[in-house]
């Protein structure tokens, strides 16, 4: 995990866990179970997931009363093998 901090140091700490929560689901996770695994709470991490949007390190897609939160591709090729 040494490398994606380095590759990341440019988050903050809450943004990088949440990128390190989707490294290691295979760069998809529900929102309701990435707010679960970071114990963050729903309106801090819908703004960590909306500047991470804007920064496209991540997607979202709505998926019926919940939305999937998607690594971006670039990031996935270069944290997934």
């Amino acid at each position: 995990m040494g490398n994606v901090e380095k590759t990341l140091k440019f988050l903050d700490s809450d943004e990088k866990k949440i990128v390190s929560v989707l490294i290691e689901n295979n760069g998809e996770i529900f929102q309701s179970t990435l707010s679960n695994k970071t114990k963050l709470d729903s309106v801090k991490l819908h703004r960590r997931l909306l500047s991470l949007e804007s920064k496209d390190v991540i997607h979202k897609a709505k998926t019926g009363m919940t939305n999937t939160i998607n690594l971006s591709k670039d990031l996935l090729e270069l944290f997934i093998k």
